[in-house]
């Protein structure tokens, strides 16, 4: 888009066009797929079934816990569409430099992949959830800093340019795609452990319903960010995705650590205590 040897609006319709050849053999690949076995589906998968179990679920504290969180950690979302935007208009990051960030958002989501996995091994999947909503107050606060570090005394002296600007809110990207990375990981992993796995599919699907009327948020941060600017935003942002780190230290504990005996090598006691008599 930079080189300037395709004019607009040529340049972007043949990004368009390359970006759905992809979409369409994606579309083809996965269609050719073959499932080794076909698993029935169950009666309790259907949709009547997740609402006649909205009474159960809304009345169990730990998925209202669980609803809580998840709604607070897909509202704090309503800043993502706005990073770049923020990023051209205030920063004055080039045309260029939007590769960049979705090199760093890529490259955090793949990274953090095997770190989410191990922690939730170790720690179980809450702690995945904690640590991904701590990240994802990275971007809304540091896109912040950025905003006013510029006119800082400091910053004028010392550095002067706003291309290192440019380079460092890559990190918030990178931290983004990282926290999308152990929300994946662990969300559901998290529900199908907190609720009754009769009910894991009603729960789940209610848990959808939710998320896909909080995915307008983006809509109302758009407005925010016109009509009050992108201060306003970036602090609501940071305040709603604050709440949603409280909110996830608040969630039942599910994992369970299981302890060795003293050089038993989790061999069953009563094998232990027999070859001791």
């Amino acid at each position: 888009l930079a080189d300037g040897e395709v004019d607009y609006p040529r340049n972007f319709a043949l990004l368009f066009l390359a970006a759905t050849v992809c979409q369409l053999a994606t579309a083809f690949f996965v269609a050719t797929l073959r499932e080794p076995i076909r698993v029935a589906e169950s009666r309790g998968s259907a949709p009547t079934a997740a609402l006649r179990a909205l009474p159960e679920a809304l009345g169990d504290g730990r998925f209202r816990r669980v609803l809580l969180f998840r709604g607070l950690l897909s509202l704090a979302a309503l800043v993502d569409p706005f990073l770049i935007i923020f990023a051209a208009s205030r920063l004055g990051a080039p045309a260029s430099a939007v590769g960049g960030y979705v090199v760093a958002f890529v490259a955090g989501r793949l990274l953090a992949g095997p770190l989410w996995v191990a922690l939730a091994a170790r720690q179980g999947e809450k702690a995945a959830l904690q640590l991904s909503a701590l990240l994802r107050l990275i971007p809304p606060l540091l896109a912040l800093l950025l905003l006013y570090l510029p006119g800082s005394d400091f910053y004028r002296d010392w550095i002067g340019d706003r291309e290192p600007l440019t380079i460092a809110f890559g990190v918030a990207f990178a931290a983004l795609g990282a926290s999308m990375a152990g929300q994946a990981r662990s969300n559901f992993g998290y529900l199908a452990e907190a609720v009754p796995a009769r009910l894991r599919g009603a729960y789940a699907g209610l848990t959808n319903a939710l998320l896909a009327v909080l995915a307008l948020a983006p809509s109302a941060g758009g407005l925010i960010a016109d009509q009050r600017g992108y201060e306003a935003l970036f602090l609501l942002g940071a305040g709603i995705g604050l709440l949603a780190v409280f909110a996830s230290g608040a969630l039942p504990e599910t994992f369970v650590r299981t302890s060795r005996a003293a050089g038993g090598w989790n061999r069953p006691r009563a094998a232990v205590a027999g070859r001791r008599r």
